[in-house]
């Protein structure tokens, strides 16, 4: 078993629950944890195992250079060189994260449900929230992966851009860099990850 949280009061207790459940001592993944990747980040000690565990999954999916965007309670975007060196990344407010900061701070703004309008000109408060939250986020996205290609100097047709997490299914669809979408690949990572270390 494998546990990757961003959440350090939590993991204690997941740590506790794997051991009550399948008495075993679960896999926790952390920065120092070897997962078979060289990390060129100034303080590697920073990364969160979700990142850690995507980037697994994405290289061993999708060979490097890879791109990962993750939509989470941030979006994370994972960036892998074309010499599979996670050289670090983008961490930016996520879609719903947004949408709370926005409901909370404008007083006549009521909650609206996160959607894809039809026109990017809303005719309505509700549809002009819902495009400047998610064709705002795509447009984001689509604009941060244009520099880290150009940064990468590498071809977009040579880099694959995967989505994953909660979100990912509902404004992919809008992108013009993200390439596919992966819903499980933390998921893969955490597995590669374990079956990495079983193997030692």
């Amino acid at each position: 078993m494998s546990i990757a949280s961003v959440v350090p009061p939590l993991i204690g207790q997941y740590r506790k629950l794997a051991r009550t459940l399948i008495n075993k001592e679960p896999l926790i993944l952390c920065a120092q944890t070897p997962i078979g990747l060289q990390i060129a980040i100034e303080n590697s000690t920073e990364i969160g195992a979700d990142r850690l565990a995507d980037a697994v999954a994405a290289v061993h999916l999708f060979g490097a250079p890879v791109i990962i965007v993750d939509f989470g309670t941030a979006t994370n975007i994972e960036v892998i060189s074309a010499n599979g060196v996670f050289v670090g990344g983008i961490i930016a407010p996520g879609l719903q994260t947004s949408a709370e900061a926005l409901f909370a701070a404008a007083a006549r703004l009521s909650k609206i449900d996160i959607g894809i309008p039809s026109k990017v000109i809303g005719a309505s408060t509700r549809e002009a929230v819902q495009s400047g939250l998610t064709y705002g986020e795509i447009d984001r996205i689509d604009g941060l992966i244009t520099r880290i290609l150009a940064e990468l100097a590498v071809d977009a047709g040579n880099c694959p851009v995967v989505a994953t997490g909660g979100l990912s299914s509902l404004v992919t669809p809008l992108s013009r860099t993200i390439t596919c979408t992966n819903d499980n690949l933390t998921l893969e990572g955490l597995r590669l990850i374990y079956e990495m270390q079983s193997a030692k």
